[in-house]
């Protein structure tokens, strides 16, 4: 399974994500270099990092477990599918975007094509990065 990036792990702990994930990013130094760590032990790693003294941790899951926090605690519902374009005369290809989602926000059509993707993890991690974003403008 696929672990969210950095980016998506700080954005989550902005926002209160707090399950329990078996990876968590290490800071290396001070200048906000991580790592990522997969132990066998499912901890709330978020959870651990805000009772630390300083912000050295932050929890790491799939985008899976990601997309059922959303739906859950969220209420919103994220899927991607795939879709033929012929971008040249008998070139087919096959791209991943996200048609719509429910939630908070009604995501416009050129914010679909701008997040879509010729591959299915890249496509779900632009749309929970953008849902994401969207969290922590409004918080």
């Amino acid at each position: 399974m696929k672990k969210v990036s950095i980016e998506i792990a700080k954005l989550l702990q902005k926002v209160g994500f707090h399950e329990k994930t078996n990876s968590f990013y290490l800071a290396k130094t001070t200048n906000a270099e991580y790592e990522l760590y997969e132990e066998g032990e499912y901890r709330d790693w978020n959870e651990e990092c805000e009772n630390a003294i300083y912000n050295a941790v932050m929890s790491a899951p799939t985008l899976s477990q990601v997309c059922d926090w959303m739906r859950e605690t969220k209420n919103m519902k994220i899927w991607v599918e795939p879709h033929r374009f012929i971008k040249r005369k008998e070139i087919e290809t096959i791209e991943y975007f996200f048609p719509l989602w429910h939630g908070i926000w009604w995501v416009s059509e050129n914010e679909i094509y701008e997040n879509s993707s010729s591959t299915y993890n890249d496509s779900m991690e632009s749309i929970v990065l953008f849902i994401l974003k969207k969290l922590t403008e409004t918080k």
